[in-house]
């Protein structure tokens, strides 16, 4: 019975079914209190709903599961439990999972620093020269398990993944808002001259897979056949920030999209890392899957467009970037497609977005006003913003426009019986001569029409 609550759990949350997968782990966690892969799976699903206290409790089981027991550092000392005072205290934070990871939970390292006396970083060596830059005040050095049993060097150390809980009630939006990572100046001026050696700009870096794509991840990364809303933006030079085995997708793109993703064979991608962060900020904005790359980029401060599968376990805050300028858009891997979460990320050179003229639309209209939509595939009639706000944020974007004339015809055919009860009536199309978001114009004496400008 246990192993099937669980199963069911895993099944529901992939599903999108989070809170039926909560009490799926629940009912497991009833027969087998102590198993490690149901807390694990309990608590990233409970973070996924901005349960983060009790989401992270569970979390820390994770180091009774049986495929993380050995990466658990067994010093002499303790792990500090988030209350004892660090004042005069020498502490250790280690790396204990993937590179995007320990970049992200960098971000929280000058709260301990400034609580305590000394603060050291050990972590892969291909981040020390980045994170020792960016964090002068504490001491990075590249990771030695050679030793641990006998270290006397610190007074309380503590692994990478722990520190949001320890710190959660320290962390707040502020501490998230800017830019943590610092890029060698002289490098990021030398990237900027080679990416306008490619031609014009905006220069859009892009990402879409990891260097580890077993089964049990594949979901979290599209397929490039599904980058095509992107690939097909004209006046955009792309640039590849792809680290491994990406030669082959390369050229995939440039036959299947006639597109040229410029790869810079002289930069080590995978190991270099304190040149990808230069390049990364030199770069008008990154578009992403969830791997590396959008945490580098997000640290150093580049506009990032982050497509994250809706049902991952990573999908919650633990494991989201913690930096400004980031967006992210779900997709939704048991729908037919994942033509909208790509079209959503589609961006001209001042990066505007569909979904930036849909949030106007909520944001600046009563959501009680009775009205009717139109775009080019569906008919919204005598409805208001709240029935339909789902919709409007899964609203996808098509090439195909309609010019003012028909729309005015297809709006008056369309409403003709309620022209002596005015109504709004929602334009989503591109108009490069509105001055402003959201536009009203008054058309007769029936409707409103709206124009909302997306640039896309």
């Amino acid at each position: 019975k246990y192993k099937a609550h669980h199963n069911k759990g895993n099944a529901l949350r992939k599903q999108g079914k989070t809170w039926d997968a909560i009490h799926a782990f629940e009912a497991a966690l009833s027969i087998e209190p102590n198993s490690a892969e149901t807390h694990h799976s309990l608590g990233c699903a409970l973070m996924s709903l901005g349960r983060l206290e009790t989401g992270l409790d569970h979390y820390e089981w994770r180091w009774k599961m049986a495929h993380r027991k050995t990466g658990y550092r067994q010093f002499s000392q303790s792990a500090w439990d988030g209350v004892t005072s660090l004042e005069d205290k020498s502490v250790l934070i280690w790396a204990e999972q993937g590179i995007g990871d320990t970049i992200n939970w960098s971000s929280f390292l000058p709260l301990i620093s400034s609580q305590s006396k000394r603060c050291i970083l050990e972590c892969p060596a291909k981040l020390v020269p980045l994170l020792s830059r960016s964090f002068p005040e504490i001491e990075v050095r590249p990771e030695d398990r050679s030793n641990d049993a006998e270290r006397d060097d610190f007074d309380l150390h503590l692994p990478m993944g722990s520190l949001y809980r320890q710190l959660l009630p320290l962390i707040s939006e502020e501490t998230q808002s800017t830019a943590f990572l610092a890029p060698d100046p002289e490098r990021v001026r030398y990237w900027k001259e080679r990416l306008r050696s490619l031609g014009d700009g905006p220069y859009i870096g892009i990402g879409w897979k990891s260097s580890d794509m077993s089964p049990d991840r594949a979901n979290n990364y599209a397929p490039l056949t599904e980058w095509s809303p992107l690939f097909a933006l004209p006046n955009v030079t792309f640039v590849n920030l792809q680290y491994k085995d990406f030669e082959t997708d390369l050229r995939m793109i440039k036959d299947e999209f006639g597109v040229t993703v410029h790869n810079f064979e002289d930069l080590d991608l995978f190991d270099d890392l304190d040149d990808v962060a230069a390049l990364s900020q030199a770069l008008d904005m990154v578009v992403s899957t969830t791997c590396a790359v959008p945490f580098i980029s997000t640290g150093v401060g580049t506009p990032t467009k982050l497509a994250s599968w809706k049902q991952s376990a990573w999908n919650n805050n633990l494991f989201y970037p913690k930096a400004p300028l980031i967006e992210k858009f779900e997709r939704n891997t048991w729908e037919p497609c994942l033509d909208n979460s790509f079209s959503m990320q589609a961006v001209d050179s001042k990066g505007m977005l569909l979904e930036r003229s849909i949030q106007d639309i909520i944001t600046h209209l009563d959501h009680n006003q009775e009205i009717n939509i139109f775009t080019n595939t569906k008919t919204y009639q005598n409805t208001t913003i709240n029935a339909l706000q789902n919709d409007l944020l899964d609203m996808d974007y098509t090439q195909r426009q309609l010019d003012i004339k028909t729309i005015l015809s297809k709006g008056k055919m369309m409403f003709s019986d309620q022209l002596n009860n005015p109504k709004f009536f929602i334009v989503i199309s591109d108009f490069q001569s509105t001055n402003s978001p959201i536009n009203e114009v008054k058309r007769d004496s029936g409707y409103k029409l709206i124009l909302s400008k997306k640039n896309l």
